[in-house]
């Protein structure tokens, strides 16, 4: 573990400014699940000596070969929640220290979309290395091992908001069966629950010409399905010592920041069955004054769902902001 105490001891050490976005500052978005492809993280894994140090962690803390699963797959490996969290976890992670060695990087606030909120906790102070991947490859293990049982599924939906969609599930008596577990944009929804429910479901979306796409995803996360999880999620972070956040961290659960660990707790258990509010989420912290959105991920995914209501705003993606030359930004 002494090259991953080399990462955290690099990022005790940064200064954050929380003071608001007049200086400037990156908003960073961290990817969660649906991101994950073979061979990403490529162009970070020898980057540096702290680079590595965060695939070291992963590995000896998942006992999983993390560098040939981020590079090698296969992806029907990695379309499975066990392993796609971890890797999503390291590349996420990698990639922040990537570029605090390449950029002088003024970070104002964070969020992160479903498994990549840990990964911003992370970010915040809320979480070690270590912490983070005990947290992460803990609630992965839950929600693969419920996915086995439950066999659910989910879909993506566009062209319908979430009051409609939530009364049109209501209306078919699916609210025990079914759920909304991403509201990601006005009119981008994700629903997840029991496969035989959703098959209804998708029928009368189609028959009205919300046509729903399948997610390549192995479990019905964000719903009813994964209540079973809820006690071992509070064991878990009974164990863990959380610190109050550096920075402002939206979070999924309430949609807003929060800085008490007790309340940071429980968003991160609940959120096991209730949705990830990201549309939310991204009006409260452009309402903070909010501007400049920085994505990390191994591809665009978040940066898509941002409503920008007719104000500036720069966005970029990690892979972007790699490629350049080291300067402040």
């Amino acid at each position: 573990m002494n090259l991953a105490y080399l990462v955290r001891k690099m990022f005790t050490m940064q200064e954050y400014d929380t003071t608001g976005n007049e200086g400037g500052g990156w908003m960073m978005l961290f990817a969660g699940q649906g991101t994950a492809q073979v061979g990403m993280g490529a162009n970070i894994i020898d980057r540096s000596v702290a680079t590595k140090a965060v695939y070291e962690c992963a590995s000896d803390i998942s006992s999983l070969d993390v560098r040939k699963l981020c590079l090698k797959g296969p992806m029907a490996r990695l379309t499975q929640t066990y392993y796609q969290q971890i890797a999503v976890t390291t590349i996420n992670v990698a990639s922040v220290v990537a570029i605090r060695e390449q950029h002088t990087l003024n970070v104002t606030a964070c969020a992160g979309h479903s498994a990549g909120e840990y990964s911003a906790l992370w970010l915040a102070g809320v979480f070690t290395l270590e912490m983070l991947f005990k947290a992460i490859v803990t609630r992965a293990s839950i929600m693969q091992r419920l996915a086995k049982i439950t066999q659910g599924a989910m879909y993506s939906v566009q062209g319908i908001g979430r009051a409609e969609l939530e009364q049109l599930i209501k209306a078919h008596n699916f609210t025990d069966r079914l759920s909304i577990a991403c509201d990601n944009a006005p009119n981008r929804q994700v629903i997840s629950g029991e496969t035989s429910a959703l098959k209804h479901l998708v029928h009368l979306l189609s028959a009205g010409g919300n046509i729903p796409a399948k997610l390549g995803v192995n479990g019905a996360w964000h719903s009813p399905l994964m209540a079973e999880g809820l006690a071992e999620m509070h064991e878990l972070f009974s164990l863990l010592s959380l610190q109050p956040p550096e920075i402002p961290i939206y979070m999924n659960r309430s949609a807003r920041a929060e800085t008490s660990t007790a309340t940071i707790v429980d968003n991160l258990v609940r959120h096991l069955v209730e949705p990830v509010r990201w549309r939310e989420s991204m009006l409260n912290c452009q309402l903070q004054g909010q501007r400049r959105f920085l994505e990390i991920s191994s591809k665009i995914y978040l940066l898509s769902f941002i409503e920008e209501n007719k104000t500036p705003m720069r966005k970029m993606h990690c892979c972007t902001l790699l490629s350049q030359t080291k300067e402040p930004c």
